[in-house]
C-alpha cells in the first residue's frame, strides 16, 4: 500500500471548474420548507482537487409577506428582522458532508451545527476590515447586526424583477461563500478525484425560524414569523490541477493509497447547574483540538432570539455568568493541562482565551490570520463582551454589542498535527461557574482530528 502526501507541483495546467446542483429542482430554487437538501457531485476524473478553492455561490432572496409593511412606510417592519452579523448567508446551511460519490458513498466528513461551528472560528480569525469588505461581499456578513437588516435584508427581498410592477419574487442578492470545514481550511491536501470515485458535497438547510431573529414586539408578533428564504441559481466552483499524460497514468494505476488530512466532528451537551461534566466518547486516535460555546436553549429555533450567538452561559434572569474553573480530561484524569484553569472574578476570562487560540492555531483562511483577543479594542476578533452582560433581544441587535465567547485547547503542542490518543479514552470537560439556577445552555462543541482516507478496487474507507 502507498501513502499520498501532499502532491506539489503536479501536473500542467489549473482548471476551474462551475458545477451545478445534481438535485437541481424545476423551480431553480432551494428552502427549508421545499427542497432543503443541496447536492454538487464533483466528477470521478483523473485530476487533483483543491478543497481550500471550493465555494458555493447563487442568490438570496426572502418571499416578500404582503401583510407586511413595506419600504417607504411610516414603519417598514424588514427593519426589525435580522440575521446573524457574523454568518450572513451561511446561516442558512444547518449541516455540510464531503463524500465519495461511487462504490460504497463514503462519508469523510459531516459537520452538524455548521452556523454553529463558524461562530468558533470565523470572528477569531478575521478583522474588522475583512467584515467591511470581502466578507461583507462574498459571504453577506458584516460585524454589525443593524446592516444586516438595512443592506442584506431588504436588498434581497425588495428588488424585483422588471416589468413586476412592484409583485412578484425579489431578483434576490448574489453571493458566494468558501465551506469552512477541516478539509478545506485545516488540511492542506489535494484529493484525487479518481481514487476516491468522485466526491459530493451535500448541503442540508436550516429551518427559517433558526436563521431569522426580530424585534417584533406588536400585537401580532406571527406576521414577521412569516419570512421565508429561498436560494436559487446555485453554483459549487473550485479548482482542480489537471496532471499530465504521464502523471494521468500513474493516478489511475494506483490502486491503493492513504490520504491524511483533518476533520471536524460536532458534539452537543447542555449545561445547567454550577458544576458540569460533559463527557464524549470519541473514539479517535490522533485529537488536535476542541472547540466549544454556549447558547441558551431557548433560543433554539426561536425567532425572538439569535441562536448563534455565542454568549457566555446564562442565568434565569438573562445576565451572563463567567466560568470560574474548567478542567479538560482524559478518562477522567486532567490533560492535556495537568491542572484546572482558574478564571478570575470579571477577569473576561483572559485565561480561558489564551488556550482557546493555541487551539485554532491549526485552522486557517485563505488570507493569513492575526490571532489575539483583548477587551479593549472595537476590532472583531477581540469583540467577548463583559460578564453579567444582559441577554436580551434589544442587546442583541445593538451595533456595540459584538459579544461572540469561544473555548477551546488544543492539542498538537508541537505543531506536527500529530494530535493526541482518545480512542477508548471519553473526553471530559468539566465546568464550574457561577450558574445559581437549573437555566438550560446549550453546548456545541466540535472537535479536529486527524483523518486517514483510505482507498482501493472495493471502494473507500475513513479512520480517524
Amino acid at each position: 500500500m502507498t501513502t499520498v502526501e501532499q502532491i506539489t507541483g503536479l501536473g500542467n495546467g489549473l482548471q476551474n471548474l462551475v458545477i451545478p446542483p445534481s438535485n437541481n429542482p424545476s423551480n431553480n430554487s432551494y428552502s427549508f420548507a421545499g427542497n432543503n437538501i443541496i447536492q454538487f457531485q464533483l466528477p470521478n476524473a483523473p485530476v487533483l482537487l483543491d478543497p481550500s478553492s471550493i465555494r458555493i455561490t447563487g442568490s438570496l432572496r426572502f418571499t416578500n409577506n404582503s401583510s407586511m409593511a413595506q419600504p417607504g412606510s411610516a414603519s417598514p417592519e424588514y427593519e426589525k428582522i435580522f440575521i446573524d452579523q457574523y454568518l450572513g448567508v451561511n446561516a442558512i446551511f444547518r449541516s455540510v458532508e464531503f463524500s465519495s460519490t461511487g462504490g460504497n458513498r463514503q462519508s469523510i466528513e459531516k459537520i452538524q451545527n455548521y452556523g454553529q461551528l463558524l461562530q468558533c472560528i470565523l470572528p477569531a480569525l478575521n478583522q474588522t476590515s475583512n467584515y467591511q469588505n470581502d466578507l461583507q461581499i462574498g459571504n453577506l456578513a458584516t460585524q454589525n447586526t443593524p446592516v444586516s437588516s438595512e443592506f442584506i435584508l431588504q436588498n434581497a427581498a425588495y428588488f424585483k424583477s422588471i416589468g413586476a410592477g412592484g409583485s412578484g419574487k425579489a431578483n434576490g442578492i448574489r453571493f458566494s461563500t468558501p465551506l469552512y470545514t477541516g478539509l478545506t481550511m485545516a488540511s492542506g491536501q489535494k484529493l484525487p478525484l479518481s481514487n476516491l470515485n468522485g466526491i459530493t458535497v451535500t448541503l442540508e438547510l436550516q429551518a427559517d425560524n433558526a436563521v431569522f431573529f426580530s424585534t417584533e414586539t406588536s400585537a401580532n408578533p406571527d406576521q414577521l414569523a412569516r419570512i421565508k428564504y429561498e436560494l436559487f441559481d446555485l453554483k459549487l466552483e473550485c479548482s482542480t490541477y489537471s496532471p499530465n499524460a504521464e502523471e494521468k497514468m500513474a493516478l489511475m494505476n494506483q490502486k491503493k493509497g492513504v490520504l491524511q488530512c483533518n476533520t471536524f466532528t460536532s458534539l452537543f451537551s447542555v449545561l445547567q447547574a454550577s458544576q458540569t461534566n460533559a463527557q464524549f466518547n470519541l473514539g479517535i486516535k490522533e485529537l488536535v483540538s476542541v472547540l466549544f460555546k454556549f447558547t441558551p436553549t431557548s433560543s433554539v429555533n426561536n425567532l425572538a432570539l439569535n441562536e448563534y450567538q455565542s454568549t457566555r452561559v446564562i442565568d434565569d434572569n438573562n445576565e451572563t455568568k463567567q466560568f470560574t474553573k474548567v478542567r479538560f480530561m482524559r478518562s477522567g484524569v486532567e490533560f492535556p493541562l495537568m491542572f484546572p484553569i482558574d478564571v478570575v472574578d470579571k477577569s473576561l476570562e483572559c485565561e480561558l482565551n489564551k488556550y482557546y487560540l493555541q487551539a485554532l492555531k491549526n485552522v486557517h483562511t485563505r488570507t493569513t490570520p492575526k490571532l489575539a483577543v483583548n477587551g479593549l479594542t472595537n476590532d472583531v476578533r477581540f469583540s467577548l463582551g463583559a460578564s453579567d452582560f444582559k441577554y436580551t433581544l434589544a442587546n442583541q441587535v445593538r451595533s456595540s454589542n459584538k459579544l461572540n465567547q469561544v473555548y477551546g485547547v488544543g492539542y498538537d503542542f508541537f505543531s506536527s498535527m500529530t494530535g493526541a490518543d482518545f480512542d477508548g479514552k471519553p473526553l471530559t470537560l468539566n465546568v464550574e461557574c457561577d450558574l445559581a439556577d437549573a437555566r438550560t445552555n446549550a453546548m456545541y462543541a466540535f472537535v479536529l482530528a486527524k483523518t486517514m482516507i483510505m482507498f482501493d478496487e472495493n471502494g473507500v474507507a475513513v479512520m480517524n
